[in-house]
C-alpha cells in the first residue's frame, strides 16, 4: 500500500485565539482536490464537480470509503481555508455530499475529532462569504456541537453574510446540540426576521427520540407557534407535536378543527394533517405515533371515511 506523506499545514483557529494549531492532511488526497480543481468544471456557487480529465471525483470517493471521514476532516478544511475558489467549492461538495452521508460516522467517532481541526473548520466556513459556504453549513454545525464549541458557532453564523448559510446552520442546532442548543432556538424563535423563526422551529424536527425530560422543554414551547400568523410557522411547530404525542397531538388537532371552523384549514398548515395520517399506521415496524381516537379525529377534520 502506497505509503501517504502527511504534511503539517499551519492554520490559525477560532476568532481571538493567540496561537496556532497543526492541522495534519492527507497528501494524495490534497492532491486529487487541487487536480479536481484544475481538471474539472468546477461550480464555484453550486459546488457541482463535473466532467473531470482523469476521473478525480471518483478517486477522492474511493479515498474516502477508504480511510473514512474523520482522518481526512483536516484536509477537507485546509482545502476550504484556500483562496482558490474551485478549491474551496471542491471541498464544499464533498463536506456537504460525503459528510452528510457519514453523519453517523462522525458521531460514533467524535472522541477522535481533533477540536482544532473543527474550530478551523468553523473559522474557514465564516471566512468563505460567498453562497457555496452554505455545503459545508450543516457538516460545521453538526461537529461544532459534537465537540461544544457552540459559543464559536454562533458567532460565526451571527456574522456571516450569507443569509442560507445562517439558516441552515440554524436549522441544524439540535441535532446534536440537543437540550443545550435550546436557549439559543428560542432566542431565534423570537427573531423579527420570519425566516429566522421558521428555521428555529425547524431544529428540534431535526431531533432523533427526544427523551422525555427533552420533550418536557421543547413541546409545551412549540405548543405556542400552533397559531402563529405565519401558517409555515404554525405548520412546523405542528410537526414538533407529532413527535411530542399525547396531549400535544390533541393541541395540533383542536387547532386544525379550529382553522377548520373558521374556513382557514388550507395548505401550508392542513398539510400536518395529512401527514398525521400516515403515521397512523405501523411503518418499519414502528408503532403508530397517534391513538385510534386522534386518528380517527384526523380524518374527521379532513373530511375522510
Amino acid at each position: 500500500m502506497k505509503k501517504v506523506t502527511l504534511f503539517i499545514i499551519i492554520a490559525c483557529v477560532a476568532s481571538g485565539s493567540l496561537f496556532c494549531k497543526k492541522i495534519q492532511t492527507d497528501s494524495e488526497l490534497m492532491g486529487l482536490i487541487e487536480s479536481a480543481a484544475q481538471n474539472c468544471k468546477v461550480d464555484t456557487r453550486y459546488a457541482f464537480v463535473t466532467e473531470c480529465k482523469n476521473d478525480e471525483v471518483a478517486k477522492i470517493e474511493k479515498i474516502i470509503a477508504e480511510k473514512k471521514v474523520v482522518p481526512l476532516l483536516g484536509t477537507f478544511t485546509v482545502a476550504l481555508q484556500n483562496k482558490d475558489d474551485k478549491i474551496k467549492a471542491v471541498a464544499c461538495k464533498f463536506l456537504y455530499r460525503h459528510y452528510r452521508d457519514n453523519i453517523g460516522e462522525l458521531d460514533k467517532n467524535r472522541d477522535k475529532i481533533d477540536t482544532a481541526v473543527v474550530e478551523a473548520l468553523i473559522k474557514a466556513v465564516g471566512e468563505t462569504k460567498e453562497y457555496v459556504s452554505f455545503y459545508a453549513a450543516e457538516v460545521v454545525t453538526h461537529l461544532a456541537m459534537m465537540k461544544g464549541l457552540e459559543t464559536s458557532l454562533y458567532a460565526m453564523l451571527k456574522s456571516h453574510p450569507q443569509e442560507y448559510t445562517r439558516l441552515e446552520g440554524y436549522r441544524q442546532l439540535m441535532r446534536f446540540g440537543r437540550a443545550k442548543a435550546f436557549d439559543k432556538v428560542k432566542e431565534l424563535a423570537g427573531n423579527s426576521d420570519g425566516k429566522i423563526v421558521l428555521a428555529a422551529l425547524e431544529a428540534p424536527n431535526n431531533m432523533y427520540e427526544m427523551t422525555e425530560q427533552e420533550k418536557n422543554l421543547i413541546c409545551p414551547w412549540a405548543q405556542g407557534f400552533l397559531s402563529h400568523a405565519d401558517d409555515n410557522a404554525a405548520l412546523t411547530a405542528a410537526r414538533i407535536m407529532n413527535q411530542c404525542r399525547g396531549k400535544f397531538i390533541d393541541a395540533m388537532l383542536d387547532e386544525a378543527a379550529k382553522r377548520a371552523k373558521e374556513g382557514r384549514l388550507k395548505p401550508p398548515f392542513s398539510r400536518v394533517l395529512t401527514q398525521f395520517m400516515f403515521s397512523c399506521e405501523s411503518i418499519f415496524g414502528s408503532p403508530p405515533t397517534g391513538t385510534p381516537e386522534q386518528c380517527a379525529g384526523s380524518k374527521l377534520i379532513l373530511g375522510v371515511k
